[in-house]
């Protein structure tokens, strides 16, 4: 008889990889039996399959989501040749379970089959499963098995990292961890402003550590070797260590933070470092092993970089409401950032961005926050006279206001989006993000149609005129002089 710490690991999968789910199960009850005496660990499988029983009065993916995933401490996701039935809120219950777990930032093994497609298979679930790992590939590493052997092999090579990166806990630990945490995030919100001004403006900024100093030289050199190096530096030093045992300062973390995204796209130059571009699409994974400390000022670094520049100049400039300078959001890893709004162990970096943009929020049309604020487009759709299969867009509107404008003879800037004459619903979204530094999951399109027999997903790529305009452009909403 011994002592072992237990992990729950839920397996969520579609129904055509039944296979790979009793591989997991055999693969963890294989792995307990070698270890968990040794490493007191103990990895028990959960799963709608193995702890569902018959419930009533909501929706089956919410009784799973609360009685399984919530008290899942791993996710092990796996994909076959299809996505599964969809859900109240997501494309299936497999991949609400994942965009559920993900928020808590517990970790998350996925994996997706490499394996040759039935030929019977449907085109919709294929676009559908490539339209989800392009949706997951800046936020997740995943597997791509290529048969049940090498998913059986992978499988227990992942078991083993895992189980080296998990902590030790006990009822005892965890309960001072979340005390301690409480506290922590209390302190952070009350200290996190406390940044030095040569920091908030960190041309200027000097430090006396020589090795801190050549990596924020590496970082704004420009070349990147050096750059490359420095990133890789930056990980040794935070791993596992607090401010204090270095004494590295909480401005030197602040300030490394913001060469860190800088380095990941020079500035004229189109590319950047690629150590500094893994780091920042796998930030949760790179800094997983960091204090909460040092991540959330390596963070507020990031955060800070996005919207200010080396001087500390908000990115957009505008004279009697109309834009003078082009601010260039930095939008490549936008999206990543954003997409943390939602997971607590954040939260004390997403309050402090807010505070500083609040002076600029009519600037701006998404703020951070959490829950994460949205950006509402009302779209008006109408069919052409010469063809029941073609449209026109008649009118897009945010709240109240027509965005819509000829485009000849208006003035190109920062606020327009210029589209000729047509569009599609896909690359309008694409545009808003990087025109308007908006990530495409805060925006949601809320279309209108007098043919109610329009299924929308079907027309969200195809390209539609517009009713009353050769040419156009959408106006940004916060474009004052132009509505």
């Amino acid at each position: 008889m011994f002592e072992a710490n237990c992990y729950n690991i839920m397996i969520a999968s579609p129904s055509d990889v039944t296979e790979k789910r009793k591989i997991c199960v055999q693969e963890m009850a294989s792995w307990n039996s070698r270890n968990s005496e040794f490493q007191k660990i103990c990895f028990i499988s959960t799963g709608h399959d193995i702890n569902a029983a018959p419930d009533s009065g909501k929706h089956p993916q919410e009784i799973l989501n609360k009685k399984i995933l919530k008290s899942a401490d791993i996710l092990i996701c796996i994909f076959g040749n299809r996505v599964g039935s969809p859900t109240e809120k997501h494309t299936s219950g497999t991949i609400e379970e994942y965009r559920e777990h993900t928020k808590t930032g517990k970790r998350t093994l996925v994996y997706f089959s490499g394996e040759p497609a039935p030929r019977k298979i449907d085109p919709d679930e294929i676009k559908k499963m490539n339209d989800f790992k392009e949706s997951i590939k800046n936020e997740c590493l995943y597997y791509e098995y290529s048969d049940e052997n090498d998913f059986k092999k992978k499988l227990s090579e992942h078991l083993d990292q895992v189980a080296k990166e998990l902590p030790q806990k006990t009822p005892e630990k965890e309960a001072d961890a979340l005390s301690r945490t409480s506290s922590q995030h209390a302190a952070f919100f009350e200290n996190q402003n406390e940044y030095s001004d040569d920091a908030y403006s960190d041309i200027d900024f000097r430090t006396h550590d020589s090795e801190i100093k050549e990596m924020l030289e590496d970082l704004d050199s420009g070349d990147f070797a050096k750059q490359n190096s420095a990133i890789k530096s930056i990980s040794l030093i935070l791993q596992n260590k607090s401010v204090d045992s270095r004494n590295i300062s909480s401005n030197e973390i602040f300030v490394l933070g913001r060469r860190i995204y800088r380095s990941a796209r020079e500035e004229g130059r189109g590319n950047g470092s690629y150590e500094a571009q893994d780091f920042l699409r796998n930030f949760r994974n790179r800094i997983s092993s960091f204090s909460e400390e040092n991540s959330l000022h390596l963070l507020n670094g990031i955060f800070y970089e996005i919207y200010f520049d080396e001087k500390g100049v908000f990115r957009i400039k505008r004279s009697k409401g109309e834009v003078i300078e082009v601010p260039a959001l930095k939008e490549d890893f936008v999206r990543t950032f954003f997409e943390i709004q939602s997971i607590e162990r954040y939260a004390p970096s997403v309050s402090f961005i807010r505070e500083k943009l609040e002076k600029y929020k009519n600037d701006l049309l998404v703020l951070p926050d959490n829950p994460p604020e949205t950006f509402v487009l009302t779209i008006e759709l109408s069919r052409t006279e010469d063809s029941s299969e073609n449209f026109n867009i008649v009118s897009i509107k945010y709240k109240e206001n027509e965005l819509i404008r000829n485009s000849s003879g208006v003035r190109d800037n920062y606020w327009r989006i210029f589209f000729g004459s047509s569009i599609s619903l896909d690359s309008l979204l694409s545009e808003i993000q990087k025109r308007w530094g908006i990530p495409k999951q805060q925006v949601v399109f809320k279309t209108i149609c007098s043919n109610k027999d329009i299924d929308m997903k079907s027309i969200e790529t195809r390209r539609m005129g517009f009713r009353d305009y050769e040419s156009a452009c959408i106006i940004n909403p916060l474009d004052k002089s132009a509505l």
